[in-house]
């Protein structure tokens, strides 16, 4: 190329002579016409630019050897065998989806990608409906991810109560404050209520280590305690509350009991629980205390210096409650005191002897302590129980049976009241009977059915009942035998027992149980009382069982009904003497307790249960109501399954779950709204709690 030529580039031609071709008129071939004229170039030329090197002949292409093919060429994307981040999706999956394959938790929310993509939610986006709550958080609450209002009431799900309710200012009254006492040589870490503070560390002599005491009490509700440590003597938790329980009548006249079996305390120690109601004429509070004290501990009253005075109200009743904690260097005893009239009329005196006895106020003496914070999700499941009552049909027990009969209107109420879904059976305990309900009844629900049962098919049995013995008392074989049958599909479906209940079994009896008396079942071979015993408890812990035996007892004046003692608390259910003064109030606490264990309301973590606040929310969905502690009207804590139960006002309600295609395909179209096909609530209970709990640490 030489230089320019009227300001244009002019590239050689290399199949010309070489010359330049200089801006003449071009021939059109085609049309044999002359181009006209080039106008005249105004453009100012462009400075002079250095020649470029000549144009060379590209090779013959078809000379040019073959490319690769492109499937030869290494493949530089993700590697689909590798899943770098670990979250379950491979790389070559997380380029596709758009995720970080290097981070599990690509957009931050504390759900891994792959649970994003299980939920149906953007892993790209930490709240995938823009509602102002995250995806964690509203799986954690229990609200739907892709849907901003998950009740369908216009409400965002952000907005809603059980969203803020560990980070809002709690409105409602607070707890009693809670000191905490130390003991070195005890080894524990005691939380008490401001009330209980009059807490005095005992000095003992003449004992071996690690025996220690200390006592406390409430002036105010006259709730007096102590609480033990002692070397252990080769007995474990129950053994050792069987004992204390043993001395009981050397202090007082025990009308009353309500032993429970063994559960885990939050610091993972074995624990054994008891109520009982005693008669010590002319007592006061604290005297029984110390005598309680003197009588199970292992030193005498003159070894221990520190004891305040005795003074107080004279009572006659007293309500009693003892625990006992198999520690692995030392066996720790619980015990509180109350009038039972204050009992029975204060829920203050109830609950003070409830957290001084069921294990949560008490730790190593090395455990810290915080404060917590816990929302339950709002799709909590709904607690249901099925109540099977296997009844001694025969004649002595009649006086019993009718006692029960009469209290069915009570015990449907008392249920009720807990908001638990329910279910009564009843049969008797005749051997070919074999434990069934009678067909033409199976399950129900309401208390006229429930006592004509009781007279129909136990009390009347001989007479209505072809074949039914009033002699046989097969109390453990005919609950073992039905229940099999129940959970048979066999068992046509007004017989069968719901997988998702609740089986609590009341076994009620003045006898032993006779297969065990005769070594043999109905039709089968002889065993041993102790492989019919193993038998028994491995079926009814197998099946789930939780059993309530009724049954005699010492000083009871009745057959030791010992074995269905023994298969009950192996069950976690409980044991309570058949001639006790007040056979409605064990009823009363088998209720409680089944509502506490059948609740779906447990805490992740366990409580000092005097700290517990408890907030549900408004009627708005949004705002807070406080609930007050009370089994009439209110919650309470249940330390076996570390849960809450709701009473009166404050239960969940059930909803129908009838199968709907509109609003007004419901029974209660205030209440419930059909979603998903089925009708449900329109709002869900939503309940936060506040606590305290203790830091447990390993042995220092």
């Amino acid at each position: 190329m030489n230089g320019t030529d009227q300001g244009r580039w002019v590239i050689d031609n290399p199949d010309a002579d070489g010359a330049d071709l200089g801006p003449v008129p071009d021939m059109d071939e085609d049309q044999g016409q002359i181009d006209p004229p080039d106008m005249p170039d105004t453009t100012p030329d462009m400075p002079d630019q250095p020649d470029l090197p000549d144009e060379v002949d590209m090779p013959d292409m078809s000379q040019a050897p073959d490319m690769p093919d492109m499937e030869d060429e290494p493949d530089t994307g993700p590697d689909c065998s590798v899943d770098s981040d670990n979250d379950g999706i491979d790389d070559c999956d997380e380029a596709i989806v758009g995720s970080d394959p290097y981070n599990n938790d690509t957009d931050g929310d504390r759900l891994t990608d792959y649970e994003e993509l299980q939920l149906g939610t953007d892993p790209l986006d930490p709240d995938t409906d823009g509602d102002g709550l995250s995806d964690e958080d509203e799986n954690r609450f229990g609200f739907d991810p892709n849907n901003p209002s998950t009740l369908g009431d216009m409400v965002l799900d952000g907005d809603r109560f059980i969203a803020t309710a560990c980070s809002r200012a709690e409105t409602g009254p607070e707890t009693e404050p809670v000191a905490y006492f130390k003991s070195a040589s005890g080894d524990w870490n005691l939380a008490l209520s401001q009330g209980l503070s009059n807490y005095s560390e005992l000095t003992i002599t003449n004992v071996t280590p690690p025996t220690a005491s200390a006592v406390y009490d409430d002036p105010t509700n006259e709730v007096a305690g102590f609480v033990f440590s002692a070397p252990l003597s080769g007995l474990d938790a129950l053994q050792t509350l069987a004992s204390h329980e043993g001395k009981l009548p050397t202090v007082a006249s025990v009308t009353q009991n309500f032993t429970q079996g063994e559960f885990d305390t939050h610091d993972f120690f074995r624990a054994a629980p008891g109520e009982y109601r005693v008669t010590a004429t002319g007592s006061t509070t604290r005297k029984l205390r110390d005598d309680l004290l003197f009588a199970f501990a292992p030193f005498a009253r003159a070894d221990a210096v520190g004891l305040p005075l005795s003074s107080g109200n004279a009572h006659n009743k007293f309500i009693v409650k003892i625990t006992t904690i198999e520690r692995a260097d030392r066996m720790m005893t619980l015990v509180a005191v109350a009038p039972e009239s204050l009992y029975e009329s204060r829920d203050t005196v109830k609950f003070r002897l409830d957290d001084l006895t069921n294990t949560t106020s008490i730790a190593r003496s090395n455990a810290g302590n915080r404060s917590e914070c816990y929302p339950f999700p709002i799709d909590t499941s709904t607690p249901a129980v099925d109540y099977y009552w296997v009844l001694d049909q025969s004649g002595s027990m009649d006086t019993f049976n009718t006692t029960i009969r009469n209290f069915s209107d009570d015990f449907y109420t008392l249920v009720a009241n807990t908001g638990v879904d329910f279910r009564l059976g009843v049969t008797n305990m005749d051997g070919d009977v074999k434990g069934r309900l009678r067909a033409s009844v199976g399950w129900h629900t309401d208390p006229t059915t429930f006592s004509n049962e009781i007279e129909y098919y136990v009390i009347d049995c001989t007479t209505n009942v072809p074949g039914c013995s009033a002699s046989q008392e097969y109390g453990l074989y005919a609950a073992q035998e039905g229940i099999r049958y129940m959970k048979s599909a066999a068992a046509p479906p007004s017989e069968r027992i719901r997988p998702n209940a609740l089986l609590a079994n009341v076994i009620m009896t003045d006898e032993r149980p006779q297969s065990l008396k005769s070594s043999s079942v109905p039709g089968g071979p002889t065993q041993t009382p102790t492989s019919l015993m193993n038998d028994y408890m491995a079926f009814f812990q197998a099946n789930d069982v939780l059993m309530y035996s009724i049954n005699g007892g010492p000083n009871c004046g009745l057959e030791d009904g010992f074995e269905y003692r023994d298969v009950a608390l192996s069950t976690g259910g409980a044991s309570a003497l058949l001639c006790s003064a007040d056979l409605t109030q064990t009823i009363v606490t088998i209720i409680e307790e089944t509502a506490g264990q059948s609740s779906g309301y447990r805490l992740t973590e366990t409580p000092i249960s005097s700290t517990l606040r408890v907030y549900q929310a408004g009627d708005d969905g949004v705002s807070e109501v406080w609930v007050p502690r009370s089994r009439s009207d209110g919650f309470d804590y249940f330390p076996r399954n570390n849960s809450l139960a709701f009473f009166g006002s404050y239960r969940p309600r059930l909803p129908s779950g009838q199968m709907c295609q509109t609003d007004s395909d419901c029974p209660d179209s205030v209440q419930e709204q059909c979603r998903q096909s089925r009708c449900e609530l329109r709002s869900p209970l939503q309940v936060a709690v506040h606590y305290q709990l203790f830091l447990n640490k390993l042995k220092d």
